[in-house]
């Protein structure tokens, strides 16, 4: 408990956190082809070996992983940048489909106004 949680601290070990919601948060860091439905204890290994290369700075507990300062605002930027990124896309996404349906419009007004003008109703 309580005495544990001290002895932790005491090693440095400041951050720590349960393996579902390590997973479930810092998951989107990888990529589709990289996630794998194995269980979440190695899932979340995979992550941290991939993106925290010195070991010194985890500890894989039973049940929790245990991080030395700076090393969750580490990921949380890496979090942030890789959101920022996927909002940046799909608002390229979005604004392409905007400005593509509008020219479909412009280009059946401006066929309008030609056939119009000729006379061919």
């Amino acid at each position: 408990g309580v005495l544990e949680t001290i002895r932790i601290s005491s090693a440095g070990f400041q951050s720590r956190c349960v393996y579902s919601e390590f997973c479930g948060r810092y998951i989107m860091l990888l990529s589709w082809d990289q996630r794998r439905k194995n269980d979440v204890k190695t899932m979340c290994q995979y992550i941290i070996q991939r993106f925290i290369k010195n070991t010194d700075k985890y500890q894989l507990g039973k049940r929790k992983i245990f991080f030395r300062a700076g090393q969750v605002a580490y990921l949380e930027k890496l979090r942030a940048d890789k959101i920022h990124e996927s909002c940046v896309i799909l608002q390229a996404h979005i604004r392409g489909w905007s400005q593509q349906r509008q020219y479909k419009r412009v280009c059946i007004a401006v066929k309008g106004i030609q056939r119009y003008t000729r006379g061919l109703r």
